[in-house]
Protein backbone atom coordinates (compact mmCIF):
# COMPACT_ATOMS: atom_id res chain seq x y z
CA UNK A 1 0.00 0.00 0.00
CA UNK A 2 2.57 2.37 1.32
CA UNK A 3 4.54 1.60 -2.05
CA UNK A 4 1.81 2.29 -3.97
CA UNK A 5 1.10 5.82 -3.05
CA UNK A 6 5.30 6.40 -3.04
CA UNK A 7 4.83 5.53 -6.51
CA UNK A 8 2.12 7.49 -7.54
CA UNK A 9 3.89 10.71 -5.83
CA UNK A 10 6.72 9.91 -8.03
CA UNK A 11 4.46 9.69 -11.30
CA UNK A 12 3.43 12.70 -10.17
CA UNK A 13 6.61 14.24 -9.57
CA UNK A 14 8.14 13.48 -12.65
CA UNK A 15 4.73 14.73 -14.48
CA UNK A 16 4.36 17.70 -12.79
CA UNK A 17 8.77 18.23 -13.86
CA UNK A 18 7.72 17.27 -17.11
CA UNK A 19 5.42 19.51 -17.84
CA UNK A 20 6.99 22.55 -16.18
CA UNK A 21 9.96 22.18 -18.47
CA UNK A 22 7.67 21.67 -21.76
CA UNK A 23 5.65 24.86 -20.43
CA UNK A 24 9.16 26.78 -19.81
CA UNK A 25 10.16 26.31 -22.71
CA UNK A 26 7.58 27.33 -24.90
CA UNK A 27 7.37 30.23 -22.69
CA UNK A 28 10.87 31.09 -23.05
CA UNK A 29 10.54 30.76 -26.79
CA UNK A 30 7.65 33.12 -27.28
CA UNK A 31 9.05 35.43 -24.99
CA UNK A 32 12.50 35.80 -27.46
CA UNK A 33 10.22 36.44 -30.29
CA UNK A 34 8.13 38.77 -28.60
CA UNK A 35 11.41 41.20 -27.54
CA UNK A 36 13.07 40.85 -30.87
CA UNK A 37 9.57 42.32 -32.41
CA UNK A 38 9.87 46.78 -32.42
CA UNK A 39 6.85 47.50 -33.69
CA UNK A 40 3.08 46.07 -33.83
CA UNK A 41 1.69 44.53 -36.86
CA UNK A 42 -0.45 46.77 -38.68
CA UNK A 43 -4.26 45.54 -38.14
CA UNK A 44 -7.15 48.00 -36.99
CA UNK A 45 -8.18 45.71 -34.11
CA UNK A 46 -4.90 45.70 -32.24
CA UNK A 47 -5.56 49.78 -31.92
CA UNK A 48 -9.09 48.64 -30.63
CA UNK A 49 -8.10 46.53 -27.86
CA UNK A 50 -5.24 48.73 -27.19
CA UNK A 51 -8.04 51.68 -26.69
CA UNK A 52 -10.30 49.61 -24.52
CA UNK A 53 -7.48 48.72 -22.99
CA UNK A 54 -6.01 52.32 -21.80
CA UNK A 55 -9.75 53.17 -21.00
CA UNK A 56 -10.28 49.87 -18.76
CA UNK A 57 -6.89 50.69 -16.70
CA UNK A 58 -8.47 54.30 -16.35
CA UNK A 59 -11.38 52.58 -15.22
CA UNK A 60 -13.48 54.72 -18.35
CA UNK A 61 -15.95 51.56 -18.93
CA UNK A 62 -18.60 54.29 -19.71
CA UNK A 63 -16.50 55.54 -22.97
CA UNK A 64 -15.98 51.88 -24.37
CA UNK A 65 -17.83 52.36 -27.60
CA UNK A 66 -15.67 49.84 -29.83
CA UNK A 67 -17.16 46.99 -31.93
CA UNK A 68 -14.99 44.37 -30.41
CA UNK A 69 -16.29 42.94 -26.84
CA UNK A 70 -13.80 44.25 -24.08
CA UNK A 71 -13.08 41.07 -22.48
CA UNK A 72 -9.59 40.33 -24.02
CA UNK A 73 -8.64 43.88 -22.85
CA UNK A 74 -9.93 43.50 -19.77
CA UNK A 75 -7.03 40.85 -19.49
CA UNK A 76 -4.24 42.97 -20.84
CA UNK A 77 -5.08 45.98 -19.09
CA UNK A 78 -3.10 45.48 -16.19
CA UNK A 79 -0.15 44.89 -18.05
CA UNK A 80 -1.07 47.78 -20.02
CA UNK A 81 -1.10 49.90 -17.01
CA UNK A 82 2.26 48.61 -15.61
CA UNK A 83 4.34 50.22 -18.57
CA UNK A 84 5.14 54.50 -18.58
CA UNK A 85 5.50 54.08 -22.62
CA UNK A 86 2.91 52.78 -25.41
CA UNK A 87 6.00 50.32 -26.46
CA UNK A 88 6.13 49.62 -22.83
CA UNK A 89 2.57 48.40 -23.16
CA UNK A 90 3.45 46.49 -25.98
CA UNK A 91 6.18 44.51 -24.85
CA UNK A 92 4.05 43.58 -21.58
CA UNK A 93 0.92 42.97 -23.68
CA UNK A 94 2.31 40.56 -25.58
CA UNK A 95 4.55 38.95 -22.74
CA UNK A 96 1.64 37.88 -21.34
CA UNK A 97 0.29 36.92 -24.40
CA UNK A 98 3.47 34.21 -24.48
CA UNK A 99 2.18 33.15 -21.27
CA UNK A 100 -1.53 32.68 -22.03
CA UNK A 101 -0.74 31.03 -25.00
CA UNK A 102 1.96 28.45 -23.33
CA UNK A 103 -0.88 27.65 -20.79
CA UNK A 104 -2.34 24.96 -23.48
CA UNK A 105 1.01 22.69 -22.87
CA UNK A 106 -0.07 22.60 -19.33
CA UNK A 107 -4.00 21.91 -19.93
CA UNK A 108 -3.02 19.42 -22.93
CA UNK A 109 -0.88 17.40 -20.73
CA UNK A 110 -3.46 17.10 -18.06
CA UNK A 111 -6.02 16.06 -20.43
CA UNK A 112 -4.11 13.20 -21.61
CA UNK A 113 -2.58 12.23 -18.49
CA UNK A 114 -5.33 12.46 -16.38
CA UNK A 115 -8.70 12.43 -18.36
CA UNK A 116 -7.51 9.95 -20.55
CA UNK A 117 -5.15 7.89 -19.22
CA UNK A 118 -2.46 8.05 -21.51
CA UNK A 119 1.31 6.91 -21.22
CA UNK A 120 3.51 9.75 -20.55
CA UNK A 121 5.61 9.67 -23.71
CA UNK A 122 2.35 9.78 -25.60
CA UNK A 123 1.15 12.55 -23.49
CA UNK A 124 4.56 14.59 -24.36
CA UNK A 125 4.18 14.36 -27.83
CA UNK A 126 0.24 15.08 -28.00
CA UNK A 127 0.97 18.10 -25.67
CA UNK A 128 4.05 19.34 -28.04
CA UNK A 129 2.15 19.16 -31.18
CA UNK A 130 -0.77 20.72 -29.70
CA UNK A 131 0.69 23.72 -28.34
CA UNK A 132 2.40 24.24 -31.72
CA UNK A 133 -0.97 24.89 -33.57
CA UNK A 134 -1.41 28.13 -35.21
CA UNK A 135 -3.96 29.44 -32.68
CA UNK A 136 -1.62 28.71 -30.03
CA UNK A 137 1.19 30.08 -31.43
CA UNK A 138 1.03 32.95 -34.45
CA UNK A 139 -1.45 34.57 -32.41
CA UNK A 140 0.92 35.26 -29.50
CA UNK A 141 2.28 38.14 -31.39
CA UNK A 142 -0.81 40.35 -31.84
CA UNK A 143 -2.79 42.30 -30.12
CA UNK A 144 -6.23 40.28 -30.46
CA UNK A 145 -8.34 38.59 -29.08
CA UNK A 146 -7.70 35.06 -30.42
CA UNK A 147 -5.05 34.77 -28.02
CA UNK A 148 -7.15 34.07 -24.98
CA UNK A 149 -10.65 32.99 -26.90
CA UNK A 150 -8.48 30.14 -28.21
CA UNK A 151 -7.20 28.94 -24.70
CA UNK A 152 -10.36 29.56 -23.20
CA UNK A 153 -12.28 27.34 -25.52
CA UNK A 154 -9.43 24.42 -24.70
CA UNK A 155 -10.03 25.15 -21.28
CA UNK A 156 -14.01 24.30 -21.56
CA UNK A 157 -13.00 21.78 -23.83
CA UNK A 158 -11.01 19.73 -21.43
CA UNK A 159 -13.11 20.53 -18.75
CA UNK A 160 -16.60 18.89 -20.29
CA UNK A 161 -14.52 15.87 -20.99
CA UNK A 162 -13.25 15.46 -17.18
CA UNK A 163 -16.65 16.19 -16.46
CA UNK A 164 -18.24 13.56 -19.23
CA UNK A 165 -15.61 10.93 -18.27
CA UNK A 166 -15.66 11.07 -14.77
CA UNK A 167 -19.80 11.23 -14.03
CA UNK A 168 -20.10 11.78 -10.86
CA UNK A 169 -16.76 11.84 -9.20
CA UNK A 170 -16.53 15.27 -10.66
CA UNK A 171 -15.92 17.86 -7.68
CA UNK A 172 -18.53 21.10 -7.78
CA UNK A 173 -15.79 23.59 -8.26
CA UNK A 174 -14.99 22.06 -11.87
CA UNK A 175 -18.99 22.99 -12.58
CA UNK A 176 -18.54 26.27 -11.27
CA UNK A 177 -15.15 26.91 -13.33
CA UNK A 178 -16.38 25.77 -16.26
CA UNK A 179 -19.53 28.02 -15.93
CA UNK A 180 -16.82 31.41 -15.49
CA UNK A 181 -15.33 30.28 -18.65
CA UNK A 182 -18.53 30.06 -20.72
CA UNK A 183 -19.76 32.81 -19.51
CA UNK A 184 -16.70 35.38 -19.96
CA UNK A 185 -16.24 34.03 -23.70
CA UNK A 186 -19.06 36.51 -25.26
CA UNK A 187 -17.27 38.80 -23.64
CA UNK A 188 -14.20 38.01 -25.32
CA UNK A 189 -15.49 37.83 -28.45
CA UNK A 190 -19.65 37.77 -29.56
CA UNK A 191 -19.20 34.61 -31.32
CA UNK A 192 -19.06 32.80 -28.44
CA UNK A 193 -22.36 33.39 -27.32
CA UNK A 194 -23.44 30.15 -30.21
CA UNK A 195 -21.63 27.89 -27.46
CA UNK A 196 -23.24 29.44 -24.02
CA UNK A 197 -26.47 28.85 -25.63
CA UNK A 198 -26.01 25.07 -27.13
CA UNK A 199 -24.53 24.39 -23.58
CA UNK A 200 -27.70 25.58 -22.14
CA UNK A 201 -30.04 23.56 -24.77
CA UNK A 202 -27.59 20.88 -24.29
CA UNK A 203 -28.28 20.98 -20.26
CA UNK A 204 -32.34 20.99 -21.80
CA UNK A 205 -32.42 18.23 -23.67
CA UNK A 206 -29.95 15.80 -22.53
CA UNK A 207 -27.81 16.44 -19.19
CA UNK A 208 -31.86 16.99 -17.41
CA UNK A 209 -32.32 12.88 -17.91
CA UNK A 210 -29.00 11.41 -18.60
CA UNK A 211 -27.27 11.53 -15.35
CA UNK A 212 -28.80 11.61 -11.60
CA UNK A 213 -30.47 14.28 -9.62
CA UNK A 214 -27.26 15.56 -7.97
CA UNK A 215 -25.34 15.73 -11.35
CA UNK A 216 -28.05 17.88 -12.81
CA UNK A 217 -28.03 19.65 -10.06
CA UNK A 218 -24.33 20.52 -10.28
CA UNK A 219 -24.68 21.31 -14.31
CA UNK A 220 -27.40 23.53 -13.27
CA UNK A 221 -25.02 25.19 -11.22
CA UNK A 222 -22.50 25.59 -14.10
CA UNK A 223 -25.40 27.33 -16.35
CA UNK A 224 -26.78 29.56 -13.81
CA UNK A 225 -22.88 30.91 -13.50
CA UNK A 226 -22.29 31.11 -17.00
CA UNK A 227 -25.48 33.60 -17.37
CA UNK A 228 -24.49 35.19 -14.35
CA UNK A 229 -21.12 36.17 -15.70
CA UNK A 230 -22.00 36.77 -19.11
CA UNK A 231 -24.72 39.69 -17.30
CA UNK A 232 -22.54 40.86 -14.67
CA UNK A 233 -19.94 41.46 -17.49
CA UNK A 234 -21.85 42.63 -20.57
CA UNK A 235 -24.93 44.88 -18.66
CA UNK A 236 -23.44 45.92 -14.67
CA UNK A 237 -19.78 46.47 -15.47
Amino acid sequence: MFKNVSDRKKQCLISFSICSIIFVLFFAIKSVIVFSMVSPFIFSDEQSYFGMADKISHLNWHNIYNSHMPGYSLLIAPFYKMASTSFGAYRNVLTFNAFISSLPVIIIYILCRKTFSLNQRKSIVITILGSLSTAFFSYTYVVMSEVAQSVFYLLAFSIMTDIYLSKEKTKLYKYIFLGIILGFLPIIKTQAMITLILFILFFILYYSYRFSKLERHKVLITVTTSVLIYFIFRFII
